[in-house]
Formats: structure tokens, C-alpha cells, sequence
């Protein structure tokens, strides 16, 4: 003890810093919460900040822990709605394929994995917008990576799956700077640049083209006899 400190007191300091220190460390996991899942939002730091500070405010200090708890559900949420909406994305981008290919049977049995996959999606969407909305009656927005997640929701599932098919066509055919180039060439040809070529015709129907032009030269020479 110090001089003039009886023990006692200096026991009575140290509960009274822990229990200093048993009060904040709730706070402080908030604030490493909070600022973990605005992270993973793609949130910069001067958004995170004013957040924070938001959060911090006389009207919302006494909302502190329905806050921290709306944030922790939004986030597991709308994880757990991205992992579906990739899989019906996958889904949805190969069922032209899938509708030509499969069997009657087997055909049945995917549509109804994907019917399953769109119902599981839009309760998970309802679920996510449960929470929004009530973040956003307290006066905060959900935005991911700069998008407002609700507008999101709208399109995302259409976008995702155009991705996808796009990302297929391009590892089947050479990659090209012009997407409007066909097979095998740099970029599109102006009509100047394909009369420049010298277009070659394949062997067996250059064939073919010879002797049907022979064949229609002789029934023609038989009709003027």
C-alpha cells in the first residue's frame, strides 16, 4: 500500500478498477463487432467512423446492445443468403443446357432442386429485409461493398447468373479485346478489312461447290437442246 493507503483501500481500488474494467469490455467487443462486420461491407474508415460515432450518440447509447445485436443478425443473414444465391445462380445459368441434355426423370429431379433453391433464397431475403428494415427505422443503412443491399436483392440473382454464363462462354473460345470479335480474330472487321482477306473455302466443300455448279451447267445445256 502507499503511504497513508490502509490495505483495505488499495483492495477497495482494485475492485473498484475492475468492475471499471467488467463494464467496458462489453462495450469494447461491440465496438470490434461492429467494426468487423462494416469491414466485411467493404465500409471505408471514415464510414466506420461516423458510425461509430452515430452509434455513440445520446439517442442511441440506450439502444447500444438492440444495435449490436441487429448488426450481428443482418451479417449472418445476408451471409447465409449470398451462399444460396450463388447456388440458384448456378442453378438458373445451366438449366438451358440442362433442359436439352437430361433425361425426363432426371430433368424433373433438378427442376425441383432449383425450385427448392428459389423458395430457400426468398425466405433468406425476407429474413435479411425483417432486419433492414428495422435498421433503417433507427436510422441506418445496410450497404454492401456501396450498394444498398436492399436495391441489391432487386437484381442480383439475374446479374449473378449473367456473370456466370459469361464467364463460361469465355473459357470455351480464345480471349479477345473486342467482344464483338468472331472466333479466332483480334477484333471485329469493318467491311474494308474483310475484303482484304483472302477468304479460303474448306477443301470437301469447295468440292462440293464445284460439282454441284457442273451438275446445274449440264442440266441447264440439256433444256436449251
Amino acid at each position: 500500500p502507499e503511504p497513508g493507503h490502509s490495505r483495505d483501500d488499495s483492495l477497495n481500488s482494485r475492485r473498484i478498477a475492475d468492475e471499471l474494467q467488467r463494464r467496458l469490455l462489453p462495450e469494447m467487443d461491440a465496438q470490434r463487432l461492429l467494426l468487423d462486420i462494416w469491414s466485411a461491407f467493404g465500409w471505408g474508415q471514415s464510414e466506420k467512423l461516423q458510425a461509430l460515432k452515430q452509434h455513440a450518440s445520446e439517442e442511441n447509447v440506450p439502444k447500444l446492445s438492440e444495435l449490436v445485436e441487429l448488426w450481428r443478425s443482418v451479417a449472418t443473414a445476408i451471409l447465409e443468403r449470398e451462399e444460396l444465391l450463388l447456388a440458384a445462380a448456378q442453378a438458373e445459368e445451366g438449366l438451358p443446357e440442362k433442359l436439352l441434355s437430361r433425361a425426363a426423370t432426371s430433368l424433373a429431379t433438378e427442376l425441383s432442386q432449383r425450385q427448392r433453391l428459389i423458395h430457400k433464397l426468398s425466405a433468406a431475403s425476407e429474413a435479411v429485409l425483417k432486419v433492414v428494415d428495422r435498421l433503417e427505422s433507427l436510422g441506418f443503412g445496410v450497404v454492401l461493398h456501396g450498394q444498398k443491399y436492399r436495391d441489391k436483392m432487386g437484381t442480383d440473382l439475374a446479374e449473378l447468373t449473367q456473370l456466370l454464363a459469361a464467364a463460361r462462354r469465355g473459357s470455351s473460345r480464345p480471349s479477345s479485346p473486342d467482344p464483338f470479335a468472331p472466333p479466332n480474330c483480334a477484333r471485329a472487321l469493318t467491311p474494308r478489312e474483310a475484303e482484304a482477306i483472302e477468304w479460303q473455302v474448306p477443301p470437301l466443300l469447295a468440292d462440293a461447290t464445284v460439282s454441284a455448279l457442273d451438275a446445274r451447267r449440264g442440266s441447264a445445256s440439256q433444256r436449251a437442246l
